[in-house]
């Protein structure tokens, strides 16, 4: 969620309000219904909504959220709310390697950073991975070695897909640099005039994916 509080409500019992920061999941399975609300009237409601299929069909239904407003362990918190570095948001409930608030049933791994103009971050890609970029607030420049450095603005996405080595038939991406920039478009609003606000969802390599028609 970006700006605003969503409300979701489902057949299961459900009746959340989520804020800036939250992270809802859910999974529809064998059936579920479910609504979406923005229940302040006078506030507008911003919040990024992605699709991910599951590696098996005839799971049960499912949500759940992660609320870094909702206090807890304060090093967690901490973790999952400071700026200019990485919050590890979203992982596969499959991989024993690392813990994130929400775990899903598929090789997926969602990153998020919000940076202030002038600092950098890097992301460590494993080899055969891939990668989708979303610049949701601000203003960032995006580098890898062998590439030219694409400035993505508010609302920009961009596919981060690998090569070959040399060597073999793996597929690798160098290490992907972040730099929030300063705007100067006021279309780029929220953080926009101090900071830049970056989802990327890392994947595994499927070789010919992403868009073809740009």
């Amino acid at each position: 969620i970006v700006d605003g509080n969503l409300t979701h409500r489902d057949s299961m019992g459900t009746d959340e309000t989520l804020g800036r920061g939250s992270v809802q999941f859910m999974t529809a399975g064998r059936g579920v219904r479910h609504s979406e609300f923005n229940l302040e009237k006078d506030k507008s409601l911003r919040f990024i909504q992605t699709w991910i299929v599951p590696r098996r069909s005839g799971l049960n239904p499912n949500y759940g959220s992660f609320n870094p407003s909702n206090g807890g362990d304060n090093n967690e918190s901490q973790v999952f709310t400071a700026r200019n570095q990485w919050r590890h948001l979203v992982s596969d409930m499959q991989d024993n390697s690392t813990t994130t608030p929400v775990q899903i049933e598929q090789d997926a791994n969602l990153f998020v950073a919000e940076l202030d103009i002038g600092s950098c971050l890097t992301l460590k890609m494993k080899k055969n991975r891939m990668a989708y970029i979303l610049c949701a607030e601000g203003c960032v420049r995006v580098g890898t070695a062998g590439c030219d450095d694409a400035l993505l603005h508010q609302h920009d996405g961009c596919e981060v897909t690998p090569t070959p080595t040399a060597a073999d038939s793996i597929y690798e991406i160098h290490n992907l640099v972040f730099e929030a920039a300063k705007s100067l478009s006021s279309a780029d609003g929220g953080a926009g005039s101090d900071a830049a606000h970056i989802l990327v969802f890392e994947m595994e390599n499927v070789p010919g994916a992403g868009r073809t028609d740009l």
